[in-house]
């Protein structure tokens, strides 16, 4: 008998443990047959309904993605829903799916390891805020860099058509906003006491934190750590205006962008390990996808 699905979960369970997965993410194997022969796999970020029709084209017999396409409870398996649509598709094809989400993000050698890597950072270590795995990254520049400089190399090295950022040491002065704890107001003064402003504008950020996908709910997180900035995929407007003003710099890069970057590795991975194991090792292909929002410049 050929290589079976379940093979194929067995490699992925090992290399990204779902206990590594956030509490509330449904990472693991969503649709299909254990069972059921592997001879060809496809590799996304989405299993979107344009990441379907490929895999039906290519006869896919597992898409193994980084989005969970299950994330809530699922009342209808029918096209009245737009996920229950493509679950149904998906089994009627006899295609399983597999999700690594922010298990793949966390696990030691993940995600967040492969983008801080390809920024350079050194003395990386993992932090976590005691109530699950570490997902987020803080390493050290070589050579400090401005907010923009450090934009450039983000977009060069995570290969982004642009990124948006916003620089702390603009704000109030460079002055970050704390609660002192003797005064009865707010009062502009820099987390460590010192002027943020005049260093950042001098010597630019070396102390970098790191979360691909979506990572401002570790602001908070990155400010007690010292970071100088956070590189994410998704930055809301309110909280990027918070977190500057409190000494935080801010890099989006990009949800899609920065999710992508396991796509090549995680094929290179399956190609080794499943070759150590078995004698055939399936085709596996990389989905054609493209970031979701389009660009409009004047």
């Amino acid at each position: 008998m050929g290589i079976t699905i379940r093979d194929i979960l067995k490699v992925l369970q090992e290399a990204a443990p779902l206990t590594y997965a956030e509490s509330y993410d449904n990472p693991g194997f969503l649709v299909g047959l254990k069972d059921h022969p592997c001879r060809r796999i496809m590799l996304a970020v989405d299993a979107s309904f344009e990441v379907i029709a490929q895999a039906k084209e290519a006869n896919i017999d597992m898409l193994i993605v980084h989005h969970p396409l299950i994330f809530h409870a699922l009342k209808k398996v029918s096209d009245e829903d737009l996920i229950g649509r493509r679950v149904y598709e998906l089994a009627r094809a006899g295609i399983a799916l597999y999700a690594l989400h922010t298990n793949l993000d966390a696990v030691p050698g993940g995600n967040i390891d492969l983008a801080a890597r390809r920024l350079g950072l050194k003395k990386i270590k993992a932090v976590s805020s005691g109530e699950g795995p570490a997902v987020l990254r803080i390493g050290t520049l070589e050579e400090p860099l401005s907010i923009e400089a450090l934009s450039h190399l983000v977009m060069e090295r995570f290969d982004l058509p642009y990124v948006r950022y916003v620089d702390a040491a603009s704000r109030m002065g460079g002055a970050a906003w704390r609660k002192d704890a003797s005064a009865e107001t707010d009062a502009p003064v820099s987390e460590a006491g010192t002027d943020f402003s005049e260093h950042a504008h001098q010597h630019g950020v070396n102390q970098i934190a790191l979360c691909t996908g979506s990572g401002m709910d570790f602001a908070e997180l990155s400010i007690q750590n010292k970071a100088q900035c956070l590189i994410t995929g998704d930055i809301g407007y309110h909280r990027a205006d918070e977190a500057s003003l409190r000494g935080l710099s801010l890099i989006e890069a990009s949800h899609f962008g920065t999710d992508r970057l396991s796509l090549e590795p995680l094929k290179e991975m399956l190609e080794k390990e499943i070759g150590q194991e078995f004698l055939e090792v399936p085709e596996i292909f990389i989905a054609k996808e493209k970031e979701l929002f389009n660009i409009v410049s004047r």
